[in-house]
């Protein structure tokens, strides 16, 4: 079967099920539920193989659950909240949120989900993912946007219960800042790159004397407010007073561990701000600080470099520390850099008005519920349970930026509180007030609405409680509750995992999932993770129209386990996945040629009909098992290796010539094994199955459900030994220049095979 009628079945198939979609949740049945909280994809661009590749994974474990006989909770969701769509509006529109009004922005923001919508829902419609429903609705199991009123409303009642709670407070932290992003970053948000960086010596006096300092930020001299070393260096133990280059201010020597003497000079200048390891010093010995870098990414109050980017500041001052002859030395060196998760932009710290959530008073807790949740792979585990442990301050959840969840306070006119609504609608404080607000403290009714919204995270960490009806059927959530798994990648382990079991901590008591199963990456041929940015992703809609649904769920498997590793995108898997297809296809017609429905077991079975009936319900039951526990390559492997390297291979040239003559337990025994076949791999490739099921059997393939077989003996031996006997036969009659259908003489059948000596000689034409 070629790939154009491929295609074209499949399209015939989603029409089939569009007439009456049959993924629909049903949650008035009484079976047990299997909940799956999906990633909703952001959809501010094009999708690419690689998500192919991870969705597929989650489409077959529904599809395998189903067959289990749960009722699946599959929502398809779109996140269409924060910084992404935000930047890619920016790019698209050549909007600025610093000169646009933020109507203008907004709806700017609007136009691009509008364009991307659709199109991603086609591509995820087209790869034959049974979501519940592809339509929006408030119902459990139905399409949810992240932007949708319901969806924000959940996350503002949410903020308003934490906030009277006394969860949720506004301080004036030191922060992390993206100065391209304008806007406050969690630590989770912070990512380290490895870049190339100029490390200066500089020569400087220390209580008189000349020593020397190494450093990377040359433009924060002016906010250095001492110089640290470790107490253990007997080279600066003595020291008191340093006076720093250009700004010739006298700041104190301080001694700490922390300070590595083996790093550069041993000598670190302690600026505000550099790094974490700067803020660690300034508050462990009570520094006063001077911040330099403003919300912009420029310089102040330091004379003549404010104003200055900090590119700029850093060339300007470099070249006045050259003109005085302080700098002794400059080199490259590799370092890790914090960096935004967005923009990629510098991370810096600044001081920074916030709303912030308790969190580290929740992390034994945590580590508590993270050790609880069963994790696919382990390793995982270590990856949350290590951030639980690095998280030092609580989690800054306001950002200035225009598109997202607004946070619905607004603050008393005459006297400064902060008032919150009742729950139950979704609020956009920056465009009105409600009506009859009033402050619970002065009765004030002049109100200003706040213009901040929610950090993404804040109202991405409520999908696993929307989808199962957290505020709306809450009966239902109490009985569903926790959901069953959360698939996702290994990159948002510290943030939509983390963010997620803090959620639950707070308003369930319960950890947040049953199972949980982290991905890595689907790869270009270069071992390149596929994105966008680099431009190297093949957009689905392109694999698509060239090799069908099925392939690409076939190579999302041939790959290798995602869940073990990456898997890698080649031509190669994908003429694999297209012959596997062609050769089921094949097996289908043959078996075709003797009719319909040829599903009742016969009297009588032979014993070579018997053996390969128990082999295959061997191997039925060990990939219903690998299903089960997530491992589908290993399924697939296994399905493979028997229906075309045995079945058909083998099974199916030794019987042909006694189903041609109607052998009733031959036929049988095709249809037993290609049926049941069809229905193992479903979840995989659900297009060509179900066609060629249709095809041959009057069931819908669809709800039949996966049950385990009886197995009486392990003949696999046998099958082994009457493959390599088949196998010589094969190469004898070719060495020997036979016909293949032709007879031959001087071949003995193996004793232990004496028992299947009339299919063999009968299929060989063997001369005895």
């Amino acid at each position: 079967m070629k790939s154009r009628e491929r295609i074209e079945i499949e399209g015939a198939i989603l029409s089939s099920w569009e007439k009456l979609w049959p993924f629909k949740l049903n949650d008035m049945v009484k079976k047990k539920v299997f909940s799956i909280d999906t990633p909703p994809p952001y959809i501010n661009a094009d999708l690419h193989i690689g998500h192919a590749a991870a969705y597929t994974y989650i489409d077959t474990t529904a599809r395998v659950k189903r067959a289990l006989g749960f009722e699946v909770i599959f929502p398809f969701g779109l996140d269409k909240n924060g910084l992404p769509i935000e930047v890619q509006a920016e790019k698209e529109f050549g909007i600025d949120i610093r000169k646009t009004d933020r109507e203008t922005y907004v709806n700017a923001c609007k136009k691009l989900l509008d364009k991307y919508k659709d199109k991603n829902r086609d591509v995820f419609r087209r790869l034959g993912f049974s979501f519940n429903d592809y339509n929006t609705s408030n119902e459990i199991g139905g399409a949810y946007e992240t932007d949708s009123p319901e969806y924000r409303a959940l996350g503002q009642a949410i903020f308003i219960k934490l906030w009277k709670e006394g969860k949720i407070y506004e301080d004036t932290q030191l922060v992390n800042y993206c100065t391209v992003c304008h806007t406050t970053l969690s630590d989770a948000e912070v990512e380290y790159e490895e870049k190339d960086i100029k490390l200066y010596k500089l020569s400087i006096k220390i209580d008189d004397k000349e020593f020397y300092i190494a450093t990377t930020r040359p433009e924060l001299l002016p906010a250095c407010a001492a110089i640290a070393a470790n107490p253990a260096d007997t080279r600066y133990s003595h020291l008191k007073t340093a006076i720093m280059p250009i700004t010739n201010k006298k700041v104190p020597l301080i001694f700490d561990e922390a300070i590595d003497p083996n790093f550069g000079t041993g000598l670190m200048m302690v600026c505000s701000y550099g790094d974490k390891a700067d803020v660690e010093l300034f508050r462990k010995h009570h520094l006063t600080e001077r911040l330099i870098i403003d919300e912009h990414g420029k310089i102040k109050d330091a004379e003549k470099y404010s104003g200055l980017t900090i590119a700029q500041a850093r060339a300007a001052i470099i070249e006045d520390l050259r003109t005085i002859g302080v700098v002794s030395e400059e080199k490259s060196i590799k370092t890790q850099k914090p960096v935004c998760w967005r923009s990629k932009n510098a991370v810096e710290i600044i001081r920074e008005k916030e709303l912030y959530l308790k969190q580290v008073e929740l992390k034994q807790e945590a580590l508590k519920m993270a050790r609880e949740m069963e994790f696919h792979d382990e390793p995982s585990r270590q990856l949350l349970i290590d951030w639980i442990n690095s998280v030092d301050r609580d989690w800054p959840i306001s950002r200035t930026r225009y598109y997202g969840n607004e946070i619905p306070l607004w603050k008393c006119k005459k006297c400064g509180e902060y008032v919150v609504p009742e729950t139950g609608k979704y609020y956009e404080p920056w465009r009105e007030t409600p009506k009859g607000l009033t402050c619970t403290k002065c009765g004030g009714s002049e109100l200003e609405g706040d213009r901040r919204i929610f950090d993404t995270w804040m109202d991405s960490s409520n999908s696993n409680l929307f989808i199962v009806g957290y505020g709306r059927k809450q009966s239902y959530f109490n009985h569903n509750f926790p959901v069953s798994l959360r698939p996702q990648g290994k990159e948002i382990v510290r943030t939509w995992l983390y963010y997620t079991l803090v959620k639950s901590i707070l308003l369930t008591q319960k950890e947040p999932f049953v199972e949980v199963m982290i991905t890595n990456h689907a790869v270009d041929e270069n071992g390149e993770k596929f994105s966008k940015s680099k431009g190297n992703g093949i957009p689905i809609e392109k694999a698509l129209n060239e090799n069908g649904a099925d392939v690409i769920r076939l190579w999302a498997y041939l790959g290798g386990n995602l869940i073990d590793g990456d898997i890698r995108y080649s031509k190669e898997k994908i003429n694999e996945a297209e012959r596997i297809l062609t050769k089921i296809s094949n097996i289908a017609k043959f078996v075709a040629i003797f009719g319909k429905d040829n599903t009742e077991m016969p009297k009588e079975l032979s014993i070579f009909d018997k053996i390969f009936l128990n082999a295959f319900d061997a191997l039925y039951n060990r990939v219903v098992s690998q299903y089960d526990n997530y491992a589908y390559f290993d399924a697939l492997k296994e399905i493979k290796t028997f229906l075309i390297g045995v079945f058909a291979d083998h099974y199916i040239e030794l019987q042909k010539p006694a189903a041609y003559e109607g052998n009733k337990s031959v036929i049988y025994t095709l249809n037993y094994i290609l049926k049941n076949s069809l229905e193992l791999l479903n979840p995989i490739a659900p297009f060509l199955t179900e066609y060629l099921y249709n095809t041959l059997y009057s069931d819908d393939i669809k709800k039949r459900l996966f049950e385990k077989k009886e197995v009486t003996g392990d003949f696999s031996k046998d099958i082994v030994k009457i493959c390599e006997f088949d196998s010589m036969i094969w190469s004898t009659k070719k060495s020997r220049g036979l016909a293949l259908n032709g007879e031959i003489s001087g071949i003995e059948i193996p004793k232990e095979l004496s028992i299947y000596s009339e299919v063999l000689i009968r299929a060989h034409r063997l001369k005895q």
